[in-house]
């Protein structure tokens, strides 16, 4: 049902005008409910329930900031703005770089993987090297994509990223085949496939574009996890991040030489 009717959302010009985010509003009515169900609970309980309301607060914040660069990204790349998407991804990369730099200025401790990585430039190269590549392959094919595909069908098609990334987690051995998940990975390509078709704008062009980017941003996402999660290399997200950006953003700008 659900299937049918993100069809029939992208059959309507309306899909395109910015409207509330159903999952959020999901998302801010749920957490409603977790904060008065938390002032009745024990100590140890309401500590538990205000530390879940925290990670939700955050989920909510991430889904606000991402649409909003979405919808952001869209306008850009326009013709008649900038339909620059490599230089665009590119100053995105610099902005993060510039800010996530002033933080560690302000605060070296939030950065507590620094100091762990110190003695340890080679293994954090080999690491780093194919993340910022996947990285940049999927900033520059997601924004390029956005010339010839609706936001809607676009963000439909993400959906199979989880399908993606469980598939390379498997190679990776960082996951493992269940029946539960083998029943869960057909039911999401089910209605992935189901909600992709019936587009009016179709364009191939723009459609192996996104398709290109998610398996690159899923393959970032396998790399990622396998670096956070080492055994030989402490990172934290922020300490991820300080890396990873001047590592993409050379990446970018060397693409961006060629093609200038």
């Amino acid at each position: 049902i659900c299937a049918s009717s993100n069809k029939l959302c992208l059959r309507s010009r309306k899909s395109e005008r910015e409207r509330p985010s159903s999952e959020a509003v999901s998302c801010l009515l749920q957490l409603g409910r977790m904060f008065l169900l938390a002032k009745a609970m024990p100590v140890a309980a309401h500590d538990e329930a205000v530390d879940v309301l925290k990670v939700g607060m955050l989920l909510i914040s991430y889904i606000v900031v991402s649409s909003c660069l979405i919808r952001f990204n869209k306008f850009l790349m326009h013709e008649d703005r900038f339909p620059y998407s490599l230089a665009l991804t590119a100053l995105h990369m610099f902005v993060s770089l510039v800010l996530c730099g002033v933080f560690y200025v302000l605060s070296p401790a939030s950065f507590p993987g620094i100091a762990n990585v110190q003695g340890q430039r080679a293994v954090v190269l080999r690491w780093f090297t194919p993340i910022a590549l996947t990285f940049a392959v999927s900033l520059y094919a997601s924004n390029q994509a956005y010339l010839y595909c609706s936001v809607a069908f676009l963000q439909f098609m993400k959906e199979a990223n989880v399908i993606i990334t469980f598939g390379l987690s498997l190679l990776a051995g960082l996951q493992v085949l269940t029946r539960v998940r083998a029943a869960v990975v057909m039911w999401v390509v089910a209605g992935s496939t189901m909600a992709v078709s019936g587009d009016l704008h179709f364009v191939w062009l723009g459609f192996f574009f996104q398709l290109m980017s998610q398996f690159a941003e899923c393959a970032r996402a396998v790399l990622g996890e396998s670096v956070l999660s080492s055994n030989r290399i402490k990172f934290d997200p922020l300490s991820y991040t300080l890396f990873v950006a001047p590592a993409c953003l050379c990446v970018l700008l060397f693409g961006l030489i060629l093609t200038w």
